[in-house]
C-alpha cells in the first residue's frame, strides 16, 4: 500500500491542485486519508480512478 500527496496526484493524472480539490467537493474524486496534518491518497484509489475515467471517456466516444 502506497500512499501519494497532493503533489503525486496532480503529477499522475495531469491537472492542478484547485482541480483536484474541486472535484473533491463535487465528490468527483478519492476521498484522501488525513495522517497527522496530511492528507494522502491510495494509489489504488487514484489508479482505479484514472481507469475508470479513461473507460467512461473512451464509451462516451463510441456512443457519439
Amino acid at each position: 500500500m502506497r500512499y501519494l500527496t497532493i503533489k503525486d496526484v496532480c503529477s499522475r493524472i495531469g491537472f492542478s491542485r484547485s482541480w483536484v480539490y474541486n472535484k473533491l467537493g463535487l465528490r468527483q474524486f478519492p476521498k484522501p486519508f488525513h495522517i497527522g496534518s496530511s492528507i494522502r491518497w491510495l494509489e489504488s484509489d487514484i489508479e482505479q480512478w484514472i481507469q475508470n475515467t479513461s473507460e467512461n471517456s473512451h464509451a462516451y466516444g463510441r456512443a457519439k
